[in-house]
């Protein structure tokens, strides 16, 4: 279930502001699927690079998978921690009541 269907407020309606974070949050999450991408067709373009069997053979039994896990758990980690920051920024803001309440269960949601 997405944050935003678990925070749902009945008759929200987002100000302005409201949507400009929300821009922002969208904007977050899209620059982290492309970091985590990139990070990953680098690392596969690199164990395929080389067409002969072997050499890709070796280059998947020789790769540091444990690295390979922790950078795409660190493009993880920045993505949600730069989503966190919107959110606080968001629940401090002049907003209204309700939009406040969305704002505090996402950045609750998220943590």
């Amino acid at each position: 279930m997405k944050n935003s269907d678990f925070c749902n407020i009945d008759n929200l309606e987002f100000s302005q502001s409201s949507v400009s974070y929300l821009r922002r949050l969208e904007d977050t999450v899209f620059f982290g699927n492309m970091v985590a991408t990139f990070y990953a067709a680098a690392t596969f373009k690199t164990i395929f690079a080389d067409r002969r069997y072997h050499k890709v053979v070796e280059q998947i039994t020789t790769s540091d998978w444990e690295e390979f896990s922790k950078g795409m758990i660190g493009v993880n980690q920045n993505t949600k921690n730069a989503a966190d920051i919107i959110f606080f920024e968001a629940m401090q803001s002049n907003v209204s009541a309700k939009e406040k309440a969305f704002w505090r269960c996402m950045y609750r949601a998220n943590r």
